[in-house]
C-alpha cells in the first residue's frame, strides 16, 4: 500500500486563473528520500532522446517561437503576469505567492 499525505497543504491556485482559464490544470508533485546516482546506459539514453525531440520540436525556432509557449504567455498575460521571459515568470510567481513557495 502506498502512504499518500499532503506535502504542500498551502498550495493554491489563484481564482482569477480559474475564471480567466477554466480548463487549467495544475500538477505539484513532490518527491522525497530520491538520491542521485552516476549516470548509466539507460539514463543517458533517455537524455539523448529527450535532446533529439527538444531539436525536433524546435526546428531551428527559438523556445519563444513556439506556438505552447505563446499560449502560456497568452494565458498567464490574461490573468495580469507580464514577463519576459518563463524563468522570470516563475520567480515573479513565486516571489508573489505566500510563504513555502520554493524555486
Amino acid at each position: 500500500m502506498i502512504e499518500t499525505t499532503n506535502a504542500l497543504p498551502d498550495a493554491w491556485v489563484d481564482p482569477r486563473v480559474w475564471e480567466s482559464q477554466p480548463d487549467y490544470l495544475a500538477l505539484v508533485l513532490v518527491a522525497d528520500g530520491l538520491s542521485g546516482r552516476p549516470s548509466d546506459a539507460g539514463s543517458e539514453g533517455a537524455l539523448l532522446a529527450a535532446e533529439a525531440a527538444t531539436v525536433a520540436l524546435l526546428n531551428g525556432l527559438s523556445p519563444e517561437d513556439l506556438v505552447e509557449i505563446g499560449a502560456w504567455r497568452s494565458a498567464f498575460a490574461s490573468f495580469g503576469v507580464n514577463h519576459g521571459s518563463p524563468a522570470q515568470a516563475w520567480r515573479r510567481c513565486c516571489d508573489s505567492a505566500p510563504a513555502g513557495c520554493h524555486a
